[in-house]
């Protein structure tokens, strides 16, 4: 069976117009994810800094910090790339680990918050 010419460039026509909307609509998407999960790292960031040097003053590794603190090396490279802070629930550990003082890991993560705004 054969389509008459006029049927089959409609045709052709209505799915190249459909593709170009899903094409547009992808677009859109990939742009609000982006958005919703920008992990940009931030490498001004003073808790990474800090805490870099900190690892290598005590000759340890991130995946040393990651098993101490429970915490994936995903989330440590995270924060060593000044991608994400460590949330308050892993400040006792990342302390205990790093050998230093909470009120420092809490000051450097508050002013990071208010530097990064």
């Amino acid at each position: 069976m054969e389509i008459p010419i006029n049927d089959y460039m409609r045709l052709c026509a209505a799915v190249k117009k459909q593709g170009e909307i899903i094409q547009k609509l992808v677009k859109e998407v990939e742009a609000l994810q982006d958005k919703l999960t920008s992990k940009t790292p931030f490498f001004g960031s003073p808790f990474r800094t800090w805490m870099l040097k900190r690892i290598g003053d005590l000759g340890i590794s991130q995946e040393d910090v990651a098993k101490y603190c429970g915490v994936s090396s995903g989330c440590v490279s995270h924060w060593t790339t000044g991608i994400s802070l460590p949330r308050e629930k892993n400040f006792a550990r990342l302390c205990e680990v790093l050998q230093t003082d909470r009120r420092l890991v809490e000051k450097l993560c508050r002013n990071e918050e208010v530097f990064r705004q």
